[in-house]
């Protein structure tokens, strides 16, 4: 089936991607304008080498989105790609292999076979990104990508006895904090510095995963992020900038708390039990329980977790839904697997290894 990953808000509308569907079946980007409620696709993946099957998130750099793909591309291991929302061109950066690590799933490394969660950070005219496959030990690497030239770093070769815990989820995660991008990996936060040293940060235990992070709207040198445990007991916590607790608030609850997100005042937690069939939002700091849910979803909600215009939008499997503060509604936007688009642009052309001249800042 068609699958939405994990989509970001600019400008008042939300890109994404999924890694089927589009023109071609092999994944699109797509645009969803919730004021106007117009679902575009705005670029198709196809099978001329550009990469097929779009996989996790998008870095944004201005107008230019960047991602990686699961198959496809020279290696058949997937592409580095970038996508200019002003000229609609698509670039492939990066031909992905087994040195630079991959979205593949594992085929002789120490992680389960399942797709990865990727969210990869734009900073300073490079892309950084944990991939949690390939590398020298098949089990992974911290990538650096110039989004000018193409060409790569490998920081990090991943080794799950010492800078990582093998997961029960393939999850990454990723800010810029203190003008350094940041990323997660389980209870592993990697700092990269200007000339691209990593120091590793180990801030929970074992069978615990970070989530996705933010910028505290009240304090610009502290992150806001959840640990989340898979038996209960996540916790909500603000760490300052050397990764320590400021404070924490453990959210009650038998399932995951796995995604946040803020309106600015209030951050909000999101927990789904494994089969879909129970949602419950809490105030974040206080482990209120804001809005409860007995659903029929079928499929946990994992991705994506976005609030604007008094709603929280989140993906689930193929379907983009949001969750009304006002009408205390939970609705379905649209279906990428069934709903047609109301607008596909033409221009699906693949540029293989063309490189992108110009860095808008």
């Amino acid at each position: 089936p068609d699958q939405a990953n994990v989509f970001i808000e600019i400008d008042g509308a939300f890109y994404g991607t999924s890694r089927t569907g589009g023109v071609y079946g092999f994944g699109q980007i797509y645009k969803y304008d919730p004021s106007a409620d117009v679902y575009t696709i705005v670029y198709s993946f196809n099978s001329t080498g550009g990469g097929t099957k779009p996989l996790g998130g998008i870095a944004q750099n201005s107008t230019i989105l960047y991602g990686t793909t699961l198959d496809g591309g020279a290696n058949a291991l997937g592409t580095y790609w970038a996508f200019d929302l002003l000229t609609n061109t698509y670039t492939v950066l990066l031909d992905l292999d087994a040195t630079t690590g991959n979205l593949e799933r594992s085929a002789g490394g120490s992680f389960p076979d399942n797709y990865q969660d990727n969210e990869p950070v734009y900073h300073n005219g490079f892309v950084y990104e944990l991939f949690l496959n390939g590398g020298t030990n098949n089990e992974g690497t911290l990538i650096k990508v110039d989004v000018i030239s193409g060409n790569y770093t490998v920081l990090l070769n991943l080794v799950a006895s010492s800078n990582v815990v093998v997961p029960s989820t393939k999850f990454t995660s990723g800010i810029i904090f203190n003008n350094e991008p940041i990323l997660c990996y389980n209870e592993k936060i990697f700092q990269i510095d200007s000339i691209g040293n990593v120091t590793t940060h180990t801030t929970i235990g074992t069978s615990n995963l970070i989530t996705n992070m933010y910028i505290n709207p009240s304090n610009s040198s502290q992150i806001c992020t959840i640990e989340a445990k898979l038996n209960g007991g996540s916790r909500f916590v603000i760490k300052d900038s050397s990764f320590a607790d400021v404070s924490s608030t453990t959210l009650s609850s038998p399932h995951l708390y796995r995604l946040l997100c803020t309106d600015g005042a209030t951050n909000y937690a999101l927990s789904c039990n494994a089969s879909g069939s129970f949602i419950d939002v809490k105030n974040a700091s206080t482990n209120t329980s804001l809005f409860t849910y007995n659903t029929t979803l079928g499929t946990q909600l994992r991705n994506s977790f976005v609030f604007y215009n008094n709603k929280i939008y989140v993906s689930k499997g193929n379907e983009i839904m949001y969750l009304d503060f006002t009408n205390n509604t939970f609705v379905t936007v649209f279906d990428i697997g069934t709903d047609p688009p109301t607008v596909v642009q033409t221009n699906d052309v693949d540029v293989n290894q063309a490189p992108i001249f110009l860095e808008l800042c």
